[in-house]
């Protein structure tokens, strides 16, 4: 049978154990999470320095509280309070919440057990992790601009690509249709010297003009050969031949243009183009060839 420790022996051991809780409460209370200890009612047992400094009272004051009156201001529990879940289920419980003056904590909760294994209230440490939520914030408010920021750039792009779109195909209306009008003046201006000029030519070389004169018409006639040289590029000699209308109706079946479309370009009918279309065949040669004539007149400028 073991002997009953001394008097002495016992002082050791009740010493021995107040220093034991000493240090512990100084480790706790060193820390900055909030460590709280409640019973089943949510009443709080002990709080270590984080926690009773965080609403500027002593341990004293709040020993015997609900944790909601203390923190949250309230009568009555929080709503997902994870504490009363811990308690109730036996698990450890955590979340995030906010508190009246602004500050947001990550709770975990664990229960607490006596010598029978029943739960006699949880274990609290909260952690203030505004700085972080203020954080993540900012974070998400940068992201959302530049979200905006890189929709409204894609939408005036968008514009801008649809301007340019525009633009181009105006350009290229109008460049068709300044090419139109060249190539129409060409042949008006080509058609002119051939058919009116050189004839006029020709009769005053043959109305008995002396040397001098003679030597003035041929220089006339080298010099307007010259100016219309740039134009006659575009017809073929054959042309000669052809009246204004069939070399207009000629240079557009070469450009790729239908009797419809000659029609308009020219303020004619699509019968009157097909009349033409027809003469041109047979001044090339082509009546009873399948030759397209698009085709041919291309190949009398190569």
């Amino acid at each position: 049978m073991s002997e009953k420790p001394t008097y002495e022996e016992l002082e050791k051991i009740i010493q021995e154990l107040k220093e034991t809780l000493h240090e512990r409460n100084m480790f706790l209370d060193n820390i900055p999470d909030h460590m709280i200890i409640q019973d089943l009612e949510q009443r709080v047992i002990w709080a270590n320095n984080g926690a009773v400094d965080s609403v500027g009272k002593k341990l004293e004051d709040i020993v015997g509280l609900h944790c909601y009156e203390i923190w949250q201001q309230s009568n009555e529990s929080c709503e997902g309070c994870p504490i009363l879940e811990t308690m109730k289920t036996g698990k450890v419980k955590e979340r995030e919440t906010m508190t009246p003056n602004g500050h947001a904590y990550h709770i975990y909760g664990r229960p607490m057990y006596d010598r029978k294994g029943r739960i006699v209230g949880a274990f609290e440490c909260s952690r203030d992790i505004t700085e972080r939520k203020q954080v993540e914030v900012a974070l998400q408010q940068a992201h959302n601009k530049l979200e905006q920021r890189v929709k409204e750039r894609a939408q005036e792009l968008e514009i801008q690509k649809r301007t340019l779109e525009d633009v181009n195909t105006a350009l290229n209306v109008m460049l068709k249709k300044r090419d139109e009008d060249k190539l129409m003046m060409e042949e008006r201006v080509l058609f002119n010297v051939k058919e009116l000029i050189d004839p006029l030519i020709g009769n005053l070389k043959n109305s008995g003009l002396d040397e001098h004169q003679t030597g003035y018409v041929d220089t006339l006639e080298t010099f307007l050969a010259e100016i219309v040289s740039p134009f006659s590029q575009t017809l073929h000699t054959k042309y000669l031949k052809l009246t204004l209308s069939e070399i207009w109706v000629a240079n557009l079946v070469k450009g790729g243009k239908t009797t419809k479309e000659i029609a308009h370009l020219l303020n004619s009918t699509s019968e009157a183009i097909a009349f033409h279309r027809q003469n041109l065949r047979k001044k090339l040669g082509l009546s009873n060839r399948k030759e397209n004539l698009g085709s041919h007149l291309l190949s009398l400028l190569e």
